[in-house]
């Protein structure tokens, strides 16, 4: 985009050319009649130096080449919020990828202690029947409950190296070398940053900015298009040297200027063609301009709404989390008094355990 921008705004200067160049000729001999009788003119050899500078130069009166200059350099900011916009969108995938690979880690670490627990529970349950105070259903309601946290790890281990395979891609770096091995907790983040007003938006999102400038270079194009119906003025001339011979080169200065206009009188309607062409792209180019505004309005309020109510559901879970850790005490002092059977703790761990991976 930066090479097209300088080939646009060279029109703004004169073409400067050098040309050089060497001829040899030869006339052969040649019978002409003088007085009635013949006689031969001997053939002559010339030789022809020359060197000049062609300079040519359109007068931008309607501001065609200014206005293609123009929208040249709105490309390139245009495309310069593309490689912003890339750039983001990278960082926001090697982020995620970065909590899948902490997240899994943490909830592998969750279920290995919610395991050991159940263990724990098995063994009492298998104590309680040798006793003869518990069913053999309860162990194999137990056992089942074990094979749940042991088929979610196997799961989880896949689920980890698909995340780090993944973030490795992103960063270029071997699968384990972004996160380090001891890492199982995620971050505690910080307070959502102030969004401001949302024209704000404007100047933040990259990708607003890029459907801004390519709306303007559109525009511009579309003032190409029209300055090229009229008329073009040009001037074009050249300086230097002409001479038969080495030594007298440099004494025989030449020179020429021109001025020129050209109109197109009749081209089947190219031209107005393309009026109407840049035209509907200018259409296009703010229709898209509009939607991508709505889309990163929306985006925004989405995600803001999405951040309170994920903290409200965080609150709630916590509380959830107490209660289900009271329940679950309060049937276990139940069975261990033998007033109840084994299901209303098998009920009340699978909930505490379920809103603990919450």
């Amino acid at each position: 985009a930066d090479a097209m921008a300088s080939m646009a705004s060279a029109g703004l200067w004169p073409t400067v050319d050098a040309q050089a160049s060497y001829s040899r000729s030869h006339s052969a001999p040649r019978i002409m009649s003088l007085g009635g009788r013949e006689q031969e003119i001997p053939g002559t050899t010339s030789d022809s130096f020359s060197a000049s500078l062609p300079m040519s130069y359109e007068l931008d009166l309607w501001g065609r080449v200014r206005s293609g200059m123009f929208a040249a350099d709105e490309d390139v900011m245009a495309f310069r919020a593309d490689v912003e916009t890339a750039a983001t969108t990278i960082a926001a995938n090697v982020a995620e990828r970065w909590f899948d690979v902490v997240q899994t880690r943490a909830l592998r670490k969750l279920l290995d202690r919610q395991r050991k627990i159940n263990d724990t529970y098995l063994e009492l349950v298998e104590m309680r029947f040798d006793q003869a105070d518990a069913s053999l259903a309860e162990i194999y309601q137990q056992q089942q409950q074990i094979q749940a946290i042991d088929a979610q790890l196997e799961l989880l281990v896949a689920q980890g190296q698909n995340a780090d395979l993944q973030l490795a891609v992103l960063v270029g770096k071997p699968p384990g070398a972004v996160v380090g091995t001891k890492r199982d907790e995620l971050p505690n983040l910080p307070t959502v940053p102030a969004v401001g007003v949302p024209a704000q938006l404007l100047q933040r999102r990259p990708d607003l900015r890029a459907a801004r400038h390519r709306a303007v270079a559109a525009d511009y194009r579309l003032g190409e298009a029209i300055a090229a119906r009229f008329p073009t003025f040009a001037l074009s001339g050249s300086v230097g040297f002409s001479a038969p011979d080495v030594a007298s080169f440099f004494e025989s200065f030449v020179w020429n200027f021109m001025g020129s206009m050209s109109a197109s009188i009749w081209d089947g309607g190219r031209r107005a063609a393309e009026v109407n062409r840049n035209e509907a792209v200018v259409k296009e180019r703010l229709y898209a301009y509009g939607q991508t505004l709505l889309t990163a309005l929306l985006e925004v309020e989405s995600s803001l709404t999405m951040e309170r109510s994920q903290g409200r559901n965080i609150d709630v879970l916590r509380r959830q989390v107490d209660t289900a850790n009271r329940t679950l005490e309060s049937a276990r002092r139940r069975y261990r008094s033998g007033l109840g059977d084994f299901l209303p703790v098998l009920t009340a761990l699978r909930s505490l355990e379920v809103a603990e991976q919450s």
